[in-house]
């Protein structure tokens, strides 16, 4: 409980700074969606991201040196591997707290399914990190690229020149995408009628799979589609 309420004392704060205007003359500007997941995510990394060591953080961002990703890619990774390294603390912390992105609805069983996936993180041990793969973030930038233009849904490839390889595994998010974190949690909860099998969560919690490109780019459709592409070692 402690946790819990230190985490709602800094998120209170970061919402004050948030919400106030410039000058008190001027009309107030209501923050954006993602200026309030933003202001969220980071309420829960400074009640949370210590209890990680600082070696462990350091090597949870495993993408932190690549200049082609954007923040929210590198977030991907480390919130990944923050899961990764220790599933039972990020349980309790970042997936405990997590309730969904501002202004979207939750999806089928979200609520069930985010129980499902606490019990599950408490009962696994460390799993190996992921690693940055060029080949990865090449087949992963070109789906998002080209079947975000096209509108495309799901992992068909149809329309694109974009080749997929029976060897690896996918996940593609579309949604606002404003954080690593909720990219992260979307796969990890896989709300959705479709989503019953748990695949996105089967894939992320695979410990065979070790290397990963991700790639978040716009979508006619939908604000962003994110693309996340594994494979294991070799």
């Amino acid at each position: 409980m402690r946790n819990k309420h230190v985490f709602l004392m800094a998120l209170g704060a970061l919402m004050v700074v948030a919400l106030s205007a410039c000058q008190p003359s001027e009309p107030t500007t209501p923050p954006t969606n993602e200026e309030i997941d933003r202001a969220k995510l980071k309420a829960m990394d400074e009640t949370f991201a210590s209890q990680w060591t600082s070696d462990e953080r350091a090597a949870a961002a495993s993408a932190a040196g690549l200049k082609y990703l954007n923040e929210v890619e590198k977030e991907v990774f480390y919130y990944l591997n923050l899961m990764r390294t220790n599933p039972p603390l990020f349980a309790r912390t970042y997936a405990a707290e997590y309730n969904g992105d501002t202004g979207w609805v939750k999806g089928y069983a979200f609520d069930e399914r985010k129980e499902s996936l606490l019990k599950e993180l408490e009962a696994l041990d460390a799993m190996p990190l992921l690693m940055p793969d060029d080949e990865l973030y090449d087949s992963a930038d070109c789906f998002a690229t080209q079947g975000g233009a096209l509108g495309n849904t799901g992992h068909d490839r149809t329309g694109t020149t974009c080749e997929a390889d029976p060897a690896m595994a996918e996940c593609c998010d579309f949604g606002n995408c404003a954080t690593g974190l909720a990219v992260v949690m979307h796969f990890l909860i896989d709300a959705g009628e479709s989503n019953a099998r748990l695949g996105h969560r089967r894939i992320m919690l695979d410990k065979r799979l070790c290397r990963m490109g991700v790639a978040i780019r716009d979508h006619a459709k939908f604000p962003k589609m994110a693309v996340l592409d594994f494979k294991g070692g070799e």
